[in-house]
């Protein structure tokens, strides 16, 4: 909104210009009058002077005729024909000066007729004293009172038109200096207002500049301290947009992170830094800020790598009516998110360890209980047979089948202890893959003669190994856990008599290792569960187990950079396969 200097200032300069304008337009008008009316009084000067003109060219011609007539000299004869020429010529040219009014033309027209008919009478006498005896009729002529009527008619009218045109020509001279002295005047008033208007907007023009430069002075030191502020603003820049998403002002530290100078920047469009599929998204956020449809609009955006978040306001112009430009600040959050996450994670982490805790004493408590009882019984049962009789081959054999069941309940017991001792590595991220060079074949056998006695009565173990190559570079014990873990749950879930086939593969680029069981298969609805901590299938739960065996082989392949998959039908049986990426191998 213009302010009241502005508006005297407008005012002011329009009104100068205005009475200017008309001024000119005046002494236009007064000049192309003037040189109207000096015309018209230069054509009455003209016919003043013609009308003199007629009289004394008559007259003259008037004495050359009786000069003829009484002396009949030729001398006499030229002059009469040039006057009476000459009164043929001006009369005829009366309606041609200036603008002649109606009535004049009335009597210019009777003038010209009562020359003509002068001359005629002038014509005959000349003509009748050319002839024999010719004299007495020309003096006739002469002496005749038509001829004297004639010019006594002339002459009059002559006499009034001059009399009335001298009158008229002082009329148009009076008028002419009235009006120039009007017209001077107006001029003078006129450009005294003109002046007196100029030097008043003058002095406001001066207050207003003062004003302007005290206003711009403020904005100066203000737009200095914002600037100090907006380059020294920490971990993020503060810009300025417009309509069309183009900086009208950008700084802060984060530039100077990227060797971006802020005048690079100037009336480039913000969105170029985005990816073409984010610009769209971003655009639409701020605009809603221009379109008044949010006060403001906040949005995260990565850049470079880095997290950001922005904030964007309105810019209203001087008279609040319109938006035209947006502020617009960005923070680096990337290590306060980086934080928040962490936290987080280790928030998480303690929730599952303590979840992961109690779940682990729940079970072991449950598990420990059933070996433990078995050890007990059993332990009193030999003590019994020791002490009710002294033969050592009775005490040996009704002891066997007891210390067989002692030794199963605590391998039972090793192998939960040690499930538990892999979880907890693996959740606090203590296990670390160390590869050693070594032959699968080798190891698989191994591993084959020490779960012979842990079969059920009548499994079989059968192994293959394909591929010219035996040797791989892997970590042994992570392998031996995967394995042995496979292995047991395929002797624990097939029932007796049964075939476990046991397949490794290897090529130049992995590792394949293949468990098939014929047993009691997984459930459809559970097989999305298996890898879960504790998770068992339904069909499995009078089966002795802690639910941790394949979530340690699937962590322990991921840290091998392996998958495992697998394939199962309920009452069929299971196929595991394990893929593990090998660079080196031993032929």
């Amino acid at each position: 909104m213009k302010s009241i200097y502005d508006r005297l200032i407008l005012i002011g300069y329009v009104a100068a210009i205005a009475i200017l304008g008309f001024i000119g337009f005046e002494s236009f008008r007064s000049t192309s009058t003037y040189i109207a009316s000096d015309k018209d009084v230069t054509n009455t000067h003209l016919l003043i002077e013609t009308l003199g003109t007629i009289q004394s060219t008559l007259k003259d011609a008037e004495n050359a005729e009786k000069g003829y007539i009484i002396t009949s000299k030729n001398m006499y004869l030229d002059p009469y024909i040039s006057d009476r020429n000459k009164l043929t010529k001006i009369a005829g040219e009366l309606l041609t000066i200036g603008n002649p009014t109606l009535q004049q033309r009335k009597s210019f027209t009777h003038i010209d007729s009562l020359i003509s008919m002068r001359i005629e009478l002038l014509n005959t006498g000349i003509i009748l004293r050319s002839s024999k005896n010719g004299f007495e009729a020309a003096q006739r002529i002469i002496a005749s009172d038509t001829e004297k009527n004639v010019s006594d008619s002339i002459n009059a009218m002559i006499d009034r038109l001059q009399k009335s045109t001298k009158a008229l020509l002082e009329e148009k001279e009076d008028d002419m200096v009235h009006n120039a002295g009007a017209t001077g005047k107006f001029y003078f008033a006129g450009i005294v207002v003109c002046v007196l208007l100029l030097i008043l907007t003058y002095i406001l023009h001066l207050n207003d500049r003062r004003k302007r430069n005290l206003a711009e002075q403020k904005l100066h030191d203000s737009q200095r301290r914002y600037e100090m502020i907006a380059t020294n603003f920490p971990d993020g820049t503060i810009n300025v947009l417009n309509r069309d998403l183009k900086y009208v002002f950008a700084n802060g530290k984060e530039l100077s992170k990227f060797e971006i100078a802020p005048e690079d920047l100037m009336g480039t469009d913000y969105l170029t830094r985005f990816p073409p599929e984010k610009r769209g998204e971003i655009a639409r956020e701020l605009m809603k800020v221009f379109e008044r449809k949010s006060i403001n609009s906040t949005f995260e955006f990565t850049y470079r790598g880095l997290l950001y978040t922005a904030s964007a306001v309105a810019l209203w112009n001087s008279g609040n009516t319109e938006i035209d430009e947006i502020l617009l600040v960005e923070q680096n959050i990337t290590a306060q998110k980086r934080a928040e996450q962490d936290v987080r994670t280790s928030l998480e982490k303690e929730k599952h360890l303590n979840e992961l805790t109690s779940l682990i004493v729940s079970i072991a408590s449950h598990e420990f209980r059933t070996p433990l009882g078995t050890i007990i019984s059993s332990t009193e049962l030999i003590e019994k047979y020791i002490r009710n009789s002294n033969e050592v081959d009775v005490i040996r054999d009704k002891s066997n089948k007891h210390l067989l069941r002692i030794k199963s309940s605590v391998d039972h017991l090793v192998d939960i202890l040690n499930s538990f001792i892999s979880l907890e590595k693996l959740e606090q991220g203590k296990i670390e893959v160390k590869p050693t060079l070594f032959n699968i074949v080798l190891f698989s056998e191994d591993l084959i003669d020490e779960l012979n006695s842990t079969l059920k009565t009548g499994q079989k173990i059968t192994y293959k190994h394909i591929g010219n190559n035996t040797g791989v570079f892997l970590d042994n014990q992570m392998m031996k856990n995967v394995i042995v873990n496979l292995l047991s749950n395929a002797s624990k879930y097939s029932p007796e008599s049964s075939e476990i086939e046991f397949t490794t593969k290897l090529n130049d680029k992995e590792l394949e290792i293949d468990v098939t069981d014929h047993g009691m298969g997984i459930p459809e609805t559970d097989q999305s569960h298996l890898f879960e901590n504790f998770f068992r299938a339904k069909n499995a739960i009078n089966v002795r187990g802690t639910g941790l065996g394949l979530n340690i082989v699937k962590r322990y392949t991921d840290l091998m950079k392996g998958s495992i998959n697998f394939k199962s039908t309920e009452g069929v049986g299971t196929t595991f396969t394990i893929n593990i990426p090998t660079t080196n191998t031993l032929n």
